[in-house]
């Protein structure tokens, strides 16, 4: 009954919710569909308006955006200038090398039109982020297996790169301003002399071996434990850790059960929730507003901080409490990699790596943090000098983010 509740105290409050959404980056790399020779074409799928504005989109305000958009109508040539101004900035801030780190110049950039904005914006004035494409054309460098890597400034923010890698299909997560993995390609076709001796038994037993799979799914895999891992403690630009939030939440949790065994059964409920509700909204089977979720985490900081200072002694409450937030917080989880356009080929990767690399996350806390609560728990002055300090900072936190979520 106390989670229905909290669910509609956190719906009724979504109606004043009105930040920019986020979407991360995509771009696909491959060969020219045109089929040309000896080039690479990247296809860079972006949240345009705050590329043009000169900001991250995570520092764009909404009414900013809209105010912009709402000008052009009245002073179109500022708008189009604007925009001819943010295209020749991006020719200029991609840069793109081969593997011996050497630049290359792209033949071709092709920047969204302002015409491509217009068709958004009048199908759906207030549908945004408006994702449009830019394409980037050159020739490949020479050599038995060119290469490219590919760096994209670092006002755009992270982008996820999708390209082919031993015939499977890779989605891997690239930091704004860091160069990507390096993008292989077919070298020139080259003439085989026939060998009487390769033609032998032997040397049709051994031929070269081949995992696409295994290969690309492990990569895939690995690459998104770490990124699980930043979620949760990654700073970046900010001054707090990412997953501050997470964090407060399994400190919660180690504080409602100091216990090993309690512990061990709420983080394995917490567990099991996130990953449910990570693969069912990654997988697109169901989609709740990111900024609705972001309100429900606050809640449950607050609720869990009630439950630390009254003193809730119901151990399956305690369970139902960490299955049942779980639940909200793997949303979180998903809310920006359901976005970025990733192929379903790499979901097993994503669901088994990200939710892999949010556990470590959060063991480095919740282990340290039940070794000093086992210690203590049993200590007259455990719950007054530990646990409503640490309860009472989760509240405050949990209210403060709360409010801010919905009116900021």
């Amino acid at each position: 009954m106390r989670f229905l509740l909290f669910l509609l105290i956190s719906l009724l409050c979504a109606t004043t919710l009105g930040a920019h959404p986020l979407r991360p980056g995509s771009g696909t790399v491959d060969s020219p569909k045109d089929g040309t020779p000896g080039e690479y074409e990247f296809v860079y799928t972006f949240d345009v308006i705050p590329y043009v504005l000169g900001k991250k989109p995570a520092d764009c305000d909404d009414s900013e955006t809209y105010a912009w958009l709402d000008r052009g109508v009245t002073h179109r040539d500022d708008m189009e200038k604007a925009w001819n101004e943010a295209a020749a900035r991006l020719t200029k801030e991609i840069r793109i090398v081969d593997a011996k780190g050497q630049t290359l110049s792209p033949d071709k950039v092709k920047f969204p039109s302002i015409d491509d904005l217009d068709r958004l914006y009048n199908l759906d004035s207030r549908g945004m982020p408006y994702m449009l494409r830019a394409v980037i054309r050159g020739k490949l460098p020479s050599g038995p297996t060119p290469s490219v890597q590919i760096q994209m400034p670092e006002i755009l923010g992270m982008w996820v790169i999708v390209f082919k890698d031993r015939g499977a299909t890779l989605s891997l997560p690239v930091d704004g301003g860091a160069f990507s993995p390096a993008v292989d390609f077919p070298g020139p076709p080259v003439a085989v002399v026939p060998d009487v001796q390769a033609l032998t038994p032997v040397a049709a037993q051994t031929p070269v071996e081949d995992k696409p799979a295994s290969s690309g799914f492990w990569r895939s895999c690995r690459a998104f434990i770490i990124e699980g891992i930043e979620h949760i403690w990654a700073w970046g630009d900010e001054t707090l850790p990412a997953g501050l939030d997470h964090m407060a939440f399994v400190l919660g949790i180690c504080l409602l059960a100091p216990l090993w065994r309690q512990m061990a059964i709420n983080v394995t409920a917490f567990t099991i929730a996130h990953s449910i509700t990570f693969t069912l909204c990654l997988y697109g089977l169901i989609h709740i507003p990111v900024k609705l979720v972001e309100v429900l985490v606050a809640l449950t900081l607050v609720i869990v901080a009630l439950e630390i200072l009254f003193k809730v002694e119901n151990s399956r409450a305690r369970v139902g409490t960490a299955f049942g937030f779980g639940l909200v917080h793997g949303l979180a989880f998903a809310g920006d990699l359901a976005e970025r356009g990733l192929e379903p080929s790499s979901f097993p990767a994503v669901v088994l790596g990200f939710n892999t690399g949010v556990e470590i996350g959060h063991l480095f806390l919740a282990i340290p943090a039940t070794l000093l609560f086992v210690k203590c728990r049993e200590k007259p002055w455990f719950h007054k000098a530990i646990a409503i300090p640490l309860a009472s900072l989760i509240l405050i936190f949990g209210l403060w983010a709360c409010c801010d979520r919905i009116f900021g």
